[in-house]
């Protein structure tokens, strides 16, 4: 019994990390500072960084995150927990549905191989 409960533990471990590890990392990521927004990671619209500049600057938020994950249509954006539902829906009409998602930027430390020719 107690080896069957330690087995199945260690499944549901394992399911976890292999389910965050699907997930990937986002296209971008934004910072959301009492003096603005600024992109820690990818490339956002200049537009879209301006709105959510102002709309978190007329909400009343001074920190939080949003990350943006490209699929085959659109860009699903993802928000911190300190980002109530309210204003993340702002956030959502604010995004320029006609922009293609962004290139994902390249992982740090791992070089781009080169095809040979």
């Amino acid at each position: 019994m107690t080896a069957a409960l330690i087995g199945l533990a260690a499944a549901a471990v394992v399911l976890a990390v292999l389910a965050r590890r699907r997930a990937g990392r986002p296209d971008f990521e934004l910072r959301l500072y009492p003096h603005g927004a600024t992109v820690r990671r990818g490339e956002v619209p200049d537009a879209f960084l301006a709105s959510c500049t102002e709309v978190a600057r007329i909400a009343g938020i001074d920190k939080g995150w949003i990350r943006g994950y490209g699929t085959a249509a659109a860009v699903q954006l993802r928000f911190s927990a300190s980002i109530p539902e309210p204003v993340r829906q702002r956030f959502r009409n604010v995004w320029p549905h006609g922009a293609p998602p962004a290139p994902r930027p390249p992982r740090p430390g791992i070089p781009r191989r080169r095809a040979r020719g």
